[in-house]
């Protein structure tokens, strides 16, 4: 028997009625057993359509003996029966099921993701989650749910948003905040990459005589930067208060090591381990990928003998986008997107759409 997290949420007809009824009909499959159940939690809609209703939410914990495939079929079928119909993302619905955890196991088909790829930065799946399974533990993170409930709820949050040169990191920032700032209203400040606005939007110099100590000396001098915003005011709104960037600390290091000998390489990996524990870490890091053939438009980079207008050739695209990854999966433990700058909007969207989900206090029912 393996021990699963499900999700559900519903925000039209009687919302309790309908999610009662998903409980039931998972707990008389002869191969589920539901062991808990949280209390509802309601919370605005976040993302889709303008002028939802509020969401219902709740979360379970069951034992079963049906693989992961089979179970989310079921849950399928309940969303069936129950009148779930899909159009339009994040659109009104009777009733939604999200497998978000099957025991520690790390599940990515073209039908379903384990651990569900968003349960980290959404408000209304930790809460009730924490209720019944705080002591479980997020295997891509490898935090308990307890820990990302904290990790997302602290008064001050940080966004960091990083990506190769010219994917658009300076643009995406501003337009999340913006977005923020203008439809929500929420205290959000924009953090600066502490490089002026005619140069390109981060270390890149493959040719230069000290990458190593150009990327260093860029990293400190964005902590410092990232300090100063995160010291705490005496603003009414500091209950709730929120940064964005257009980097990521180690990011000049990581293109750094991409361009680097061994040597170098380990004088970076070395200088971002002294400097970690002074750094202010992301609450959320989201990681842009660029298609070579598909650049950020309005995006326009001066051009340099090794690059095109749109940024590094393809070959040196690759080669940073790997060592970014890289640097993320070694230097960082937190909640992380990776996300397609294409369609722009569309990205804009998912990260607007995480921040409200952090947002977003969820009231038991």
């Amino acid at each position: 028997m393996s021990t699963c997290l499900v999700g559900l949420g519903s925000n039209l007809g009687d919302r309790r009625l309908t999610l009662g009824e998903a409980i039931d009909q998972l707990a008389g499959h002869p191969q589920i057993d539901v062991l808990r159940r949280s209390h509802f939690y309601e919370t605005p809609a976040v993302g889709g359509p303008v002028g939802q209703e509020a969401f219902l939410n709740a979360v379970i914990r069951l034992e079963t003996s049906l693989e992961p495939e089979a179970l989310h079929q079921q849950l399928l079928a309940v969303e069936n029966r129950l009148g779930r119909h899909r159009r339009t993302r994040w659109a009104s619905r009777s009733i939604d099921l999200d497998l978000l955890l099957y025991d520690n196991r790390q599940i990515a088909t073209s039908q379903l993701t384990v651990p569900h790829p968003w349960m980290a930065v959404r408000s209304f799946v930790l809460a009730p989650a924490v209720e019944i399974a705080g002591e479980m533990i997020h295997p891509l993170i490898g935090w308990s749910l307890e820990k990302l409930w904290r990790h997302i709820t602290t008064p001050t949050r940080y966004i960091a948003i990083t990506g190769p040169p010219g994917a658009g990191k300076r643009r995406l920032a501003a337009e999340v905040v913006q977005q923020l700032v203008g439809q929500q209203r929420l205290n959000v400040q924009r953090v600066a990459a502490g490089i002026p606005e005619n140069q390109p939007d981060d270390f890149f110099r493959p040719g230069d005589d000290d990458p190593a100590g150009a990327a260093i000396e860029l990293m400190r001098r964005r902590q410092g930067v990232l300090q100063q915003a995160a010291r705490p005011s005496n603003s009414a709104k500091e209950s709730s208060r929120w940064l964005v960037s257009d980097f990521w600390c180690p990011q000049s290091l990581a293109f750094a090591d991409a361009l680097a000998d061994l040597t170098r390489g380990a004088q970076l990996r070395q200088a971002w381990q002294l400097a970690r524990d002074e750094a202010l870490q992301p609450t959320l890091l989201v990681v842009l990928t660029v298609d070579p053939d598909q650049r950020a438009a309005g995006q326009p980079q001066p051009p340099r003998p090794h690059e095109n207008e749109d940024g590094p050739d393809h070959q040196t695209l690759a080669s940073l986008q790997q060592s970014l990854q890289r640097w993320t999966a070694e230097h960082y433990a937190g909640p992380l997107l990776r996300l397609d700058i294409s369609p722009w909007q569309r990205t804009v969207e998912e990260i607007t759409a995480a921040v409200l989900a952090m947002e977003f206090e969820p009231i038991r029912r």
